[in-house]
C-alpha cells in the first residue's frame, strides 16, 4: 500500500469526510501567547500536512474537523522552540479544504511506473525483496544473540586503545576537545 500511495494521487474531501492523519489541508489560523501574537502566529490559506508537524498537539486538535469548521484550542509549545518553547498558545483555526491520498490502481501502468513490465513481475520482485529482508533480519537477530551470549559467558579486558578511542569519540560528540581536558576530566570519559 505504501508504494501505491507514493505513486497515487489526491482527491478533495467528500461531503462527510473529516481530517485524519496523512491528509493535506488548506487552513488559516492565528495564535497568541498571553494575548500577544508571535512570529509565525498568523497564516492565511496555508498548505498543511496532518501528521508532519513538530507540534503534535496541534494535529490532535484539528483531527475530525470538516471544511468550513473553525476551532479554538490551547497547545503547549514544545521546549525545542526558541523563545516560545514551554509556553501555551491559543490557536484559532479555520479549515478551508482537505484532500486525501488515493493509492494508485494495482495494474500494469502502476507496475511500469515502478520499473516493472507487469503487475505479476512487480509482485514477484516485491516478494523477493520481502523474503530477503526477512532473512537479513533473522541473521541480524542471530548475530545479536550470539554477541550477547559471548559477552555474558566470557570475561575479557577491552584493549586500552579502544577505550581511549571511544572516550575521544564521546567527547567529540559532545563538542569537547578531549586533548584539552585535565587527567581527572579524561578519566570521567574513560569510565
Amino acid at each position: 500500500l505504501e508504494l501505491r500511495e507514493r505513486f497515487g494521487g489526491v482527491r478533495p474531501y467528500d461531503d462527510n469526510e473529516f481530517v485524519e492523519n496523512g491528509d493535506q489541508l488548506t487552513i488559516s489560523f492565528n495564535a497568541t501567547i498571553d494575548g500577544q501574537p508571535f512570529e509565525g502566529s498568523v497564516a492565511e490559506g496555508q498548505l498543511y500536512f496532518v501528521g508532519h508537524n513538530s507540534i503534535k498537539q496541534f494535529d490532535d486538535n484539528i483531527l475530525g474537523m470538516q471544511p468550513g469548521d473553525s476551532r479554538t484550542f490551547e497547545v503547549l509549545i514544545p521546549e525545542t522552540f526558541d523563545i516560545i518553547g514551554g509556553k501555551v498558545a491559543l490557536f484559532n483555526v479555520v479549515l478551508h479544504m482537505g484532500t486525501k491520498k488515493t493509492p494508485a490502481n494495482l495494474d500494469d501502468d502502476f507496475a511500469r511506473q515502478c520499473g516493472e513490465p507487469s503487475v505479476d513481475s512487480l509482485r514477484d520482485k516485491l516478494k523477493k525483496i520481502a523474503e530477503l529482508r526477512q532473512k537479513q533480519k533473522k541473521l541480524m537477530d542471530i548475530r545479536q544473540q550470539l554477541s550477547l551470549k559471548l559477552l555474558n559467558d566470557n570475561q575479557f579486558k577491552c584493549p586500552e586503545f579502544l577505550v581511549n578511542l571511544e572516550a575521544q569519540n564521546v567527547a567529540m560528540q559532545n563538542s569537547i576537545d578531549f586533548n584539552s581536558l585535565t587527567n581527572e576530566e579524561k578519566q570521567a570519559f574513560l569510565e
